[in-house]
């Protein structure tokens, strides 16, 4: 009897560790590909000689391509999990044009995108040139 209470406990624990070392993958999941889609826009912005844009909304963005810089066409969407909350204002945009450079709203300074599932926080942090940083809190 004492060998299994021990044994369950040992579960219970192993359980509830393994539960929020999830939460945090699928967090740190979500960050990567975020940064990973401000480097894919780059890269089509400037083989393609056209705008790109990451265009967020209140769930998640849309990657958007144009020629132009004045017709969007979405070349892909993305809908953040429900249980990660996205850090970001609809109706923002990161634009790269046909050199690579990137733009981005006002602020904060430097620009930030922040994730967060309620106990942990990520940041991802953009560069003019398309790189991102992912920064855990």
């Amino acid at each position: 009897m004492i060998v299994l209470a021990v044994l369950a406990t040992l579960m219970s624990i192993v359980a509830v560790s393994f539960g929020s070392a999830r939460q945090r993958l699928d967090l740190e999941g979500v960050a990567h590909r975020v940064a990973q889609d401000l480097q894919s826009c780059r890269t089509l912005a400037v083989s393609k000689s056209g705008f790109c844009r990451l265009s967020f909304n209140s769930r998640g963005y849309d990657l958007e391509f144009s020629a132009d810089g004045t017709n969007w066409a979405t070349r892909r969407s993305y809908t953040v999990p429900a249980r990660v909350t996205p850090g970001w204002s609809a109706g923002e945009a990161i634009v790269f044009d046909s050199r690579g450079f990137g733009s981005f709203p006002a602020s904060p300074d430097p620009y930030r995108i922040t994730l967060s599932n309620g106990s942990s926080q990520v940041d991802v942090v953009p560069s003019m040139t398309g790189a991102a940083r992912v920064v855990k809190r």
